[in-house]
């Protein structure tokens, strides 16, 4: 039932051992060609993003490994009556993130391969994914973390039975490191980025399938928060797969969102930057502080795709500060019910720049990505601001909620004034 070939994006020669990320001729990054697909949209009564299976390199369904990952709602978000704005709620995934479509391939192709274990390099999201993927495929999780991780961010893996190393090193330099440990001893790489795992890359399309097929009319552009770049390039592939199968007209523009201290994108986007050796010197440490750790890449690994992506689709980068995440995080919880983590919590600064940008006169669609949840990162928020209760005994119990309730008018009171 195999429906892909794996090619390479460079020569576009055929790769005999995609598994090794990289073609065997020339060195170049692994893609993937579709050869019975289908110009239709799939008819399939499955809910999650299998029912795109198809268009996902597997060989057949019965390999899948899932946990009901995908068909994520698409909500929309009262921001301005200028413009029409949904939120792609990706927090709805199994795990709470968006990694779980790309752990989902991940781990079918390393159960298709008879591998019974796969390692990861995780700053927590892709790691959470793993440990639950493997779960449920019965194998064993290896998660390397970089020696900063917060040890309350690694217990969910432990709970899930991974098996967690942690590195004296920034998460780029592990990912590299596993990668040639792993092409040497024959180990199954699973982390996000398209020379470790290209089978996984292509997990993000699915999110551009959904957009399409749910909105009537296709957005104008899409916001993404950007860490390791592989996201942006996988919804750009995904949107270009549905204009050349005639199912779109033409493809949104793509407006990613990075760390104001890790903004090596944005800064490659401007300076017109194209090949690996300019992106590598640009002069970004990889220890800086940030409240987005998910993002929290000095040299994003897929970049240059990242790059190539949005400058094909004519978007932009552009760059939010924790200030933006921590108040974005808190109005998109207390006005419009998403609690999601600080690295999501961007989204809103990051929308209000592309508004801004649009000028008066022109009526936009817009779709922002929230990916990750907030509740797996309660700890974080709790640290930062401790718990506020109000305190009552039984008896003054009815005093205390109308004392409570005048409280609160006031300061919607306030905030509207």
């Amino acid at each position: 039932m195999r429906s892909y070939e794996a090619r390479c994006i460079s020569s576009n020669h055929r790769v005999a051992k995609p598994d090794r990320g990289v073609c065997e001729i020339c060195g170049g990054a692994v893609g993937f060609a579709y050869s019975d697909a289908g110009d239709r949209w799939p008819l399939s009564a499955d809910p999650s993003m299998w029912r795109y299976w198809q268009w996902l390199p597997v060989e057949s369904p019965e390999q899948i490994v899932t946990l009901g990952e995908g068909g994520t709602p698409l909500l929309p978000l009262r921001l301005t009556r200028d413009h029409d704005i949904f939120v792609k709620d990706e927090t709805r995934n199994p795990t709470g993130s968006h990694k779980d479509r790309a752990l989902s391939v991940a781990i079918s192709r390393c159960l298709a391969l008879g591998k019974r274990s796969s390692i990861v390099v995780s700053a927590g999201s892709t790691g959470l994914s793993h440990a639950a993927y493997c779960a449920r495929a019965g194998i064993t999780s290896l998660v390397a973390i970089a020696a900063s991780t917060d040890p309350r961010r690694v217990y969910p893996l432990v709970a899930l039975g991974s098996r967690v190393i942690r590195i004296d090193a920034d998460i780029d330099a592990i990912i590299k490191k596993v990668d040639e440990i792993s092409r040497s001893r024959g180990l199954f790489h699973s982390t996000t980025s398209r020379r470790s795992n290209p089978f996984q890359t292509e997990a993000a399309k699915t999110v551009a399938y959904e957009i399409a097929s749910t909105l009537e009319k296709l957005p104008d552009i899409v916001v993404v928060p950007v860490g390791g770049g592989g996201t942006i390039a996988g919804l750009w592939r995904g949107f270009c797969e549905l204009r050349d199968k005639r199912l779109i007209e033409q493809c949104p523009q793509l407006v990613g969102f990075v760390p104001e201290r890790y903004d090596a994108l944005a800064a490659a986007f401007k300076a017109g930057l194209a090949s690996f050796e300019e992106f590598n010197a640009l002069p970004y440490t990889a220890d800086a502080p940030t409240l987005m750790p998910k993002l929290a890449h000095a040299h994003p690994p897929d970049g240059l795709e990242a790059l190539e992506a949005v400058r094909a689709s004519g978007g932009r980068f552009c760059v939010v500060t924790d200030r933006d995440a921590e108040e974005g995080q808190t109005e998109l919880a207390t006005h419009f019910g998403h609690y999601v983590e600080l690295s999501s919590g961007g989204a809103l600064a990051a929308v209000r720049s592309v508004v801004d940008g649009l000028g008066r006169g022109r009526r936009a669609t817009i779709v922002v990505l929230l990916c990750g949840a907030g509740l797996r990162e309660t700890f974080v928020d709790y640290d930062r601001h401790p718990l506020s209760e109000e305190r009552s005994s039984l008896a003054d119990l009815e005093a205390s909620i109308f004392t409570v309730l005048a409280r609160a008018k006031a300061d919607e009171e306030s905030q509207a004034g």
